[in-house]
């Protein structure tokens, strides 16, 4: 459990966040930036990726990435970042005691960081090979596919690593101007979660030293509000939209259906959340049982319920035979499960099942150092209601409070609103033709 939260903003008006968890047998300590792929423009996709990337080749005092990871190795750390469409985050997991020495070496990650011509050129080779890599695989390309059909026309239509053409042509003076324009304080959050010892007064005291002196200027917080692309993004879709694509090798056929979700702003977020564990959350869940269990028809399915600041997605992926017959009945028994939702109400038996289970997993969370990090920097930096008047008021009991609240209609009326022919997206990668017309009379069971 979490045994004590503080946060504040030092004087350069970086935020910091303290979680005591002594569940934890680690730190970890991360620094995250309000910037991922939907801040990116024309010409320069994928920047924000790759200067995740360049963090971590070296700085004036480590000259090269290996002088870097020396100094956390040596401690048995683990330390990695990852980049979204409107994060990016950089973390150190390490043994309680050397804090400070992680603390080090972030800093220096963050305001140091070399960007020699030499390394800007030789990470662009290890980036695109990473992309080719991640678009080879069919789920992660059945997705990114379904995605770009969700938040078409939207900042976040762009797959995070970019285009390989933009990429090959950054230049240092591109990513200079990058960073300067969102890696400013006000725009950094510092998460610190875990089992360690130091005060709170303490660990400001750290920050000070690491993260205030190297960097006085002081740049505004701009407050979170309500976007016009927030007030509209689920009704811009009008119609039913299908995506195919054919790859002849492929010994299995791969499915993503997808509606436009909603934001971290937005509460109904809570009842879709109950509606992605019903479904495939776990091997409980109707559509394993169906497609699995009862068929044998796939091996594994995912949901995704995904929030952002301003929009969201909920989708239905898996992976099945290769032939007409086997996707088309996958598709079927997915559709008709979604209509089904639509029709009738869940049982209080399957509301409380799916509660307890979420309130569960979020326990469960809290035992990881790096999971409590990531769950809390992400709320404060895209949340609008997590922090008021600089102090922090939404939490994980926070959030199993809300969960607890929700009831058998506002499922039912979720699935109402979401679930729709009109909002529906569809993408199949198969090695033969799927049409349209036969996928379409499917999905008009939606209404």
């Amino acid at each position: 459990m979490v045994n004590n939260i503080c946060n504040g903003i030092l004087k350069n008006n970086i935020r910091y966040l303290f979680i005591k968890n002594k569940c934890s047998s680690t730190t970890t300590l991360m620094f995250s930036v309000k910037v991922g792929s939907k801040d990116e423009s024309n010409l320069i996709r994928g920047i924000s990726h790759f200067i995740e990337h360049m963090l971590f080749k070296g700085t004036k005092s480590r000259p090269d990435s290996k002088a870097i990871s020396d100094d956390l190795y040596k401690y048995g750390a683990e330390f990695n970042a990852y980049t979204h469409f409107e994060t990016t985050s950089y973390h150190v997991k390490i043994d309680s005691k050397h804090i400070e020495e992680a603390l080090d070496v972030l800093s220096d990650m963050l305001f140091n960081s070399k960007l020699t011509e030499k390394d800007i050129n030789v990470e662009k080779k290890v980036v695109i090979s990473e992309n080719k890599k991640n678009r080879s695989s069919p789920m992660g390309e059945i997705n990114t596919i379904n995605y770009t059909q969700i938040f078409n026309k939207t900042p976040y239509e762009c797959d995070i690593g970019g285009f390989d053409k933009d990429i090959n042509a950054l230049t240092k003076s591109k990513i200079t101007k990058y960073i300067n324009k969102f890696y400013k304080s006000g725009n950094i959050l510092i998460t610190i979660a875990g089992n360690y010892s130091h005060s709170d007064a303490k660990m400001k005291t750290l920050l000070t030293k690491y993260f205030v002196k190297p960097a006085p200027r002081k740049h505004r917080i701009e407050k979170l509000t309500i976007t016009p692309l927030e007030k509209q993004f689920l009704n811009i879709q009008k119609t039913f939209d299908y995506k195919h694509r054919q790859k002849k090798d492929l010994s299995q056929a791969y499915i993503s259906i997808g509606f436009p979700g909603y934001s971290w702003n937005n509460s109904n977020r809570y009842a879709l959340d109950i509606i992605d564990t019903l479904l495939c959350g776990n091997m409980s869940s109707r559509l394993f049982i169906k497609l699995r269990e009862d068929e044998g028809l796939i091996y594994n399915i995912n949901c995704s319920s995904d929030n952002y600041s301003s929009v969201g997605v909920f989708s239905i992926s898996l992976g099945t035979f290769g032939d007409t017959k086997s996707i088309m009945k996958c598709l079927n028994i997915v559709v008709d499960e979604l209509a089904d939702l639509i029709k009738n109400k869940i049982s209080k038996k399957e509301l409380e099942g799916s509660i307890n289970y979420i309130i569960g997993h979020a326990k469960i969370d809290l035992e990881d150092s790096a999971s409590v990090a990531s769950i809390y920097s992400e709320h404060i930096l895209h949340r609008a209601d997590t922090v008021k008047n600089n102090k922090l008021v939404y939490t994980t009991d926070t959030y199993i409070a809300d969960m607890r609240k929700v009831t058998v209609d506002d499922v039912h009326n979720v699935a109402n609103e979401l679930f729709k022919y009109s909002k529906c997206n569809l993408a199949i990668l198969s090695k033969q033709v799927v049409k349209k017309s036969a996928v379409t009379d499917v999905v008009k069971k939606l209404g």
